[in-house]
């Protein structure tokens, strides 16, 4: 049995829910703290302009809004790679798959949707959420970002080679992908009941648009989310409002809305293959295995192959935008309702009216309605700024591992505590939160040995050199141990282990030195010096008090041991 697996066996039950009472809420703490420091760097400049004009609020919350939005992807990510941290020799269960990989970027995920929640809460009218309606975030991941969802949760599931197993879980995530791309998410959200049936106004505006258009129209919905927008789902040929858009627009805003969403679903099968092609993240699923077989370069050309394949999605999707927004003018009801409408759905959201350069598919709502003949009552105004983004998010990284490094310390803390106590439930316990250790595991197999108990003491003291502890002397007081429960021949294989390790620490020379023939006097000399240096680590080795007391140990055992 694997070392680390038997010492497992011999943790009581009880201490490892203190992994999931402790670290579930720990991640969504720290992740909502970080996030929240971050939006509060950026949102400085928000409470002195409450009073100024909505495109001058909206650009000044721009930076707040992305960098919350880009913490919900990097906030669980960094999540995994401090669970990974915290992930040493001790894990949760007995196989090498750490349910805590899974609910680590899950709660870090809660904890960013909470705090962008309270963030914008405060500065955008958002509409309450409906009762028994999702979390916005979980809604949003279903119905915008499904296959990013799959790139994530089967990843974590991947293992590290290219195996029998790597391929059920690659064809697993391959079968999701399909799903969604063929318009899973919206039958997901219509389970969930986060997509309803369009009330009576929109299904007549909708349907009369469809008639007008030409453009088949399968099914109209209403989202349950507070966002204010409208989105296209061509696989299903549905178009679907959000429940805040609505109650601001006239009838002909909201049809001229429609036929923007309408110009999607009339795009030819090759962009909506090509749209399908967009949610393939599916080779980040192999990100694992790919990086322990091909290192960081394997890893960084997977990511740069998808990282181009997506910016050149984003440049086609920003001509297909283009194209609806013309298609929404040519077919507006009434002038200008579709700039109206726009405008609208901008000041609600307090969206800038003119963004930085390559962020956004859209065009800017300035030169959109510019482009529907309409003239903007305010002057066009400055981009947000770039620079107060990339100050927040360093500050979301800064907040994030200095609670991480606080945690790290609370635990070194109480495992010193816990080790001076010689309490081994406590150090146990302490333990399973931070992943272990050799050290700790040494501590205990020392505690377990003082109280006569040896083959705990063995089994502590072979998972404390299985997790990294190299040292001869650690693999001397195994061969000790083994040679005290009667294991003669593995104690003694154990402790020539230990002189050679021994050996390595003593001297360059290792190993038995071949002296190669030559009539070079001075290499010759050299040869000699460099055997002579490696018999006197050998020499020095062998006469340390813990290699002595284990070579005779093992003498008495085998001694012991021999047929009389």
């Amino acid at each position: 049995m694997d070392p680390i697996a038997e010492a497992y066996r011999e943790f009581p039950a009880w201490v490892f829910w203190l992994r999931y009472l402790f670290h579930v809420p720990a991640a969504f703490s720290v992740s909502f703290s970080a996030a929240f420091m971050g939006a509060w760097v950026a949102l400085v400049p928000m409470y002195t302009s409450r009073n100024a004009h909505w495109t001058e609020r909206a650009r000044l919350l721009w930076p707040v809004r992305l960098v919350t939005a880009a913490n919900l992807m990097f906030v669980p990510v960094v999540a995994v790679a401090g669970r990974l941290a915290f992930g040493g020799a001790v894990r949760g269960t007995s196989s090498g798959l750490d349910p805590l990989l899974f609910l680590w970027p899950l709660s870090a995920f809660a904890g960013v949707s909470a705090a962008r929640f309270v963030v914008l809460r405060s500065f955008v009218a958002l509409p309450r959420r409906e009762p028994g309606a999702l979390p916005d975030a979980l809604s949003m991941a279903i119905i915008l970002y499904p296959h990013v969802c799959t790139t994530l949760l089967f990843g974590l599931a991947m293992p590290n080679r290219f195996d029998w197993e790597a391929g059920i879980v690659f064809v697993a995530a391959l079968s999701a992908v399909v799903f969604f791309m063929m318009g899973g998410n919206l039958l997901l959200a219509r389970a969930l009941s986060i997509a309803i049936p369009a009330g009576e106004r929109l299904t007549e505006i909708a349907r009369g648009m469809s008639a007008r258009t030409g453009v088949r129209l399968n099914s109209i919905c209403e989202l349950r989310i507070s966002q204010v927008n409208a989105v296209a789902f061509p696989s299903n040929r549905c178009i679907a409002f959000t429940g805040g858009l609505l109650p601001m627009l006239t009838d002909e805003e909201i049809a001229a809305v429609a036929g923007h969403e309408l110009a999607h679903l009339a795009e030819s099968r090759k962009v909506l293959a090509f749209r399908r092609l967009l949610m393939a993240f599916l080779p980040l699923v192999a990100l694992n295995p790919v990086t322990h077989r091909f290192g960081f370069g394997g890893a960084a050309g997977l990511g740069a192959g998808v990282f181009l394949f997506l910016m050149f999605g984003r440049r086609v999707a920003a001509r297909l935008e283009t194209s609806a927004d013309v298609g929404a003018k040519k077919w507006e009801p009434q002038p200008a309702a579709y700039a109206k409408a726009l405008e609208k759905l901008h000041r609600a959201a307090l969206l800038p009216a003119v963004m930085p350069a390559r962020v956004d598919i859209h065009r800017n709502l300035y030169d959109r309605m510019v482009s529907a003949g309409v003239q903007p009552a305010f002057p066009r105004p400055s981009p947000p700024s770039k620079a107060t983004f990339r100050f927040a998010f360093l500050g979301t990284l800064a907040a994030f591992f200095t609670c991480m490094l606080v945690l790290k310390l609370l635990f070194n803390v109480a495992g010193h505590l816990a080790a001076r106590a010689e309490n081994p439930v406590g150090l146990m316990a302490v333990m399973t939160l931070d992943g272990g250790g050799e050290r700790r595991l040494q501590t205990l197999s020392r505690i377990r040995e003082a109280k006569n108990d040896l083959r705990g003491a063995l089994v502590f003291a072979k998972a404390a050199v299985e997790a990294g502890a190299h040292d001869h002397r650690n693999r001397t007081h195994v061969a000790s141990l083994l040679a005290a429960v009667g294991r003669c021949d593995e104690a003694a294989i154990s402790l020539e282990e230990a002189r050679k390790l021994g050996w390595q620490h003593a001297s360059d020379e290792p190993e038995e030195v071949s002296i190669d023939a030559g009539p070079d006097a001075v290499n010759m000399e050299a040869q000699d010096a460099r055997k002579a240096a490696a018999a006197a680590a050998r020499t020095y080795v062998d006469a340390l008090p813990e290699i002595r007391k284990a070579t005779e140990a093992v003498a008495k055992c085998k001694g012991s041991a021999s047929p009389r």
